[in-house]
């Protein structure tokens, strides 16, 4: 029997936020047709089942800062899985994984900066920053 933590992150801290945790995953847009049209990717959207998100520390704030960057705290959290969805640092800026919660304000997006897998125990914990748009 091997040990994982599969059913002891949502039933032991209940911290999943009001609306749930969606992944929202973005398909890869291409040129169509003659004249190369350009066709933009297409949005899938799947609700988490088992997550747990928290604020982060000042030593992960002061962390991510360390790794490159500004790095707000009130912009940072650490969001734990525990179904087996693996999430991957968005390193090349083209933002294929976002999660969509709520911070208690309102439903706001984040994307990946660090993210810890272990697909053998159905574990993803990841770090994820508050997502404000090209402008």
């Amino acid at each position: 029997m091997t040990l994982d933590v599969f059913n002891l992150i949502d039933p032991m801290i209940q911290s999943t936020p009001e609306g749930g945790v969606t992944l929202v995953t973005q398909s890869e847009g291409g040129y169509t047709g003659p004249g190369g049209t350009w066709e933009p990717g297409t949005e899938t959207e799947t609700t988490l089942g088992l997550v747990t998100t928290q604020q982060a520390s000042m030593r992960t704030a002061q962390l991510m800062a360390d790794l490159g960057g500004v790095a707000n705290p009130s912009d940072l959290r650490v969001v734990y899985i525990n179904d087996g969805t693996m999430l991957y640092p968005d390193d090349d800026g083209t933002f294929a994984q976002i999660l969509r919660f709520s911070d208690g304000n309102k439903v706001r997006d984040w994307r990946v900066r660090e993210a810890d897998n272990r697909p053998w125990r159905y574990y993803c914990k990841a770090i994820v920053e508050r997502y404000r748009g090209d402008g």
